[in-house]
Formats: C-alpha cells, sequence, structure tokens
C-alpha cells in the first residue's frame, strides 16, 4: 500500500495535494513521525492510576453517549430516540447560542445531573480553520494555567444559562457529570473547572475531544476526565502547538470498534498522530471555505478516500455510540 500511495502522491498536481498523500501515508501505518513533545504529551495521558468501576458502569456511558449525540438534534431534546429508556428527564430549556452552533441541556438521572454540549463540528463546517491553531492564553491575567481562548469564549456565552439551571436543579448528594463531542467535549472540560464550587469531584466524558490547555490548566481541573477517542480522529489531535497538553484518562478504539489495550492503544496513536499536519496544511490552503469532507469528495481517488476515512472517524452516529455500545453492554437484568 506505501508504494501504490507514493507512486500516487508524485502523480497528484500541487504539493497540498501530495503533502495530503503523504501525511494520510504516515496515518495509516506505513510510517510515523511526530516531533517528540507532540508523542510525549499523548502517551502522557495513557499511563494513569486504576479506572473506578463505577466511573464506567454500562449505564452511564450509554446515558452520557447518547447526551452528546442528542445535543446534536435540530429539534427537542426530549424526542431523541433513546431518551425514554436511558431514564433522563430534561431540566429547564436547552441553552444554545444558534449562530456559534453551540448547544447544552442539562438532564437528570436518579442522582446525577448530566450535562451535555453540543459543539461545533469542525470537520464539516466551513471557516472552522481560524480556531484551530490559537495559541492558549492565561486563564486569568498572572495565572499559569493557559487555555484555549475560543473555546473559553464560547463557553462563556453559555455559562450564565447553564448556572442557574443547575442551582435551580441541584439537591444534596446529586453528582454532576459533564460531556460532549468534539469541542463540546472542550467545553465540557471548561465547565468542569469553572464550576467546581458546584461540584468538586466531577466525571467528564468527552468523545473526539480536542486539546484544551496546557498542563498547569490540567491540575485546575477536578474530578476525573475520560476521553475517548476512536481510531485516527483527527479531531483528538488539535490543537497540536505548544502549550496544550491532554489529560485525563484516555480509552482507546480501533477501526473494528473494539476497546484497545493500551500498548495496542499506543500503536494506533503513534501512526496517526500525524494527522494535526493534515490540518494545518489545509488551514493555510487556498481552500480556506471548505471543510475537510469537502476536499475529500473533490479530491476523489485513494488520497480521498483515505482522507474521507480520517474525517469519518470522528463521526458520532457511525463510530463513538456503537464503540460505547459494543464495549460496554448494558446487561439484561434476570427475572
Amino acid at each position: 500500500m506505501a508504494n501504490g500511495l507514493h507512486k500516487l502522491q508524485r502523480r497528484l498536481p500541487g504539493s497540498f495535494l501530495r503533502f495530503i498523500v503523504a501525511v494520510l501515508t504516515t496515518t495509516c501505518g506505513c510510517s510515523a513521525w511526530a516531533p517528540p513533545h507532540v508523542f510525549d504529551s499523548q502517551v502522557g495521558a495513557v499511563a494513569l492510576a486504576a479506572t473506578a468501576d463505577e466511573d464506567l458502569e454500562s449505564g452511564l456511558l450509554h446515558a452520557v453517549v447518547h447526551c452528546s449525540a442528542a445535543a446534536y438534534e435540530a429539534g427537542a431534546i426530549d424526542r431523541y430516540p433513546r431518551w425514554n429508556e436511558l431514564n433522563l428527564k430534561l431540566l429547564g430549556e436547552p441553552f444554545e447560542v444558534p449562530e456559534q452552533l453551540i448547544r447544552g441541556f442539562v438532564v437528570r438521572r436518579g442522582k446525577q445531573l448530566i450535562v451535555a454540549f453540543r459543539g461545533t463540528v469542525i470537520t464539516e463546517i466551513e471557516n472552522w480553520k481560524t480556531n484551530i491553531d490559537l495559541k492558549p492564553v492565561p486563564i486569568t491575567p498572572k495565572a499559569e494555567a493557559e487555555i484555549h481562548s475560543g473555546f473559553r469564549n464560547a463557553y462563556l456565552l453559555v455559562k450564565p444559562k447553564l448556572t442557574q439551571i443547575l442551582r435551580d436543579a441541584q439537591q444534596p448528594d446529586d453528582r454532576i457529570i459533564y460531556t460532549g463531542h468534539s469541542l463540546g467535549g472542550a467545553l465540557a472540560v471548561m465547565a468542569a473547572q469553572d464550576l467546581a464550587h458546584m461540584e468538586a469531584k466531577p466525571r467528564i466524558y468527552t468523545f473526539g475531544q480536542p486539546q484544551v490547555g496546557n498542563a498547569a490548566f490540567a491540575k485546575t481541573c477536578p474530578g476525573k476526565l475520560y476521553r475517548f477517542v476512536h481510531d485516527k480522529d483527527p479531531v483528538a489531535r488539535v490543537p497540536e502547538i505548544r502549550g496544550y497538553e491532554h489529560f485525563g484518562e484516555l480509552i482507546y478504539f480501533n477501526n473494528e470498534h473494539e476497546r484497545a489495550s493500551r500498548s495496542k492503544g499506543l500503536v494506533i496513536l503513534k501512526t496517526s498522530i500525524a494527522a494535526y499536519q493534515r490540518l494545518k496544511e489545509i488551514r493555510t490552503s487556498a481552500k480556506q471555505n471548505q471543510s475537510l469532507a469537502q476536499i475529500a469528495r473533490e479530491q476523489g481517488g485513494d488520497a480521498g478516500k483515505f482522507l474521507a476515512e480520517a474525517v469519518g472517524d470522528h463521526s458520532m452516529t457511525k463510530h463513538y455510540i456503537p464503540c460505547i455500545e459494543q464495549n460496554f453492554p448494558i446487561r439484561a437484568s434476570k427475572p
């Protein structure tokens, strides 16, 4: 496959298209390269303490993954197909900023309050490139903790309504859980850190989440983050510039939706880490107003196919939901 891709690379017109194939060759496992700090920060997120069983309880994971998916629904949240069987109750009205494609809601599941965020789908909409490579900024003027300013600004737009819903709903012994897919995952991390006064030990479950801040920011985040990543999902690699660092427990799935062991997960990660180079090249190319999916469709051939596959790995409905349902099945209760 490597020889075929390299031949294709030589035939493609323009440095941009040849670059795409080169990076996809790397992504598909023919070779791998990334700056040492990039790989080190990703690997460091895997070596963590043992996971508490109740944190990965099947019913909870099904609830958070479907809440993350429901955030993308155009209609009423509580009309989501899996709503009733998950025993979720919508609290208040969804909070949203339509012009920014930001939406979220709070549901009750027993003694749990689940906060779900929708994020901008950066692999699909136009002009997503401008928010990819922003340098992190201090969380307060003199703080060592730094975060992505675009993500923080998006969170601040919905913070007032979210906070009011939680204040009205929270009861003694309630636990607050945060979740989201894509940039919604970044917003979930932001909310957990910012609202620590409402939940000192939150659980955060994200799917295809981009990096949010630096190592100092990670230390300010309370509770535990579980970060689910499917195969070559490129969004989980950005922003890949100095100043950002992933944290939390990485749970990796391969292209068969199988949960990878720690060693297998590192192999998958190493062969796909160069995806961020592709995103940066596209961002600086002439195709500023096209999504990755549009570029893949235009290009066609083997290069377009592999690019489309990488973009497709970010899909909530095609991949992340099946990954959770396959690896964390809900067992039927005995009569």
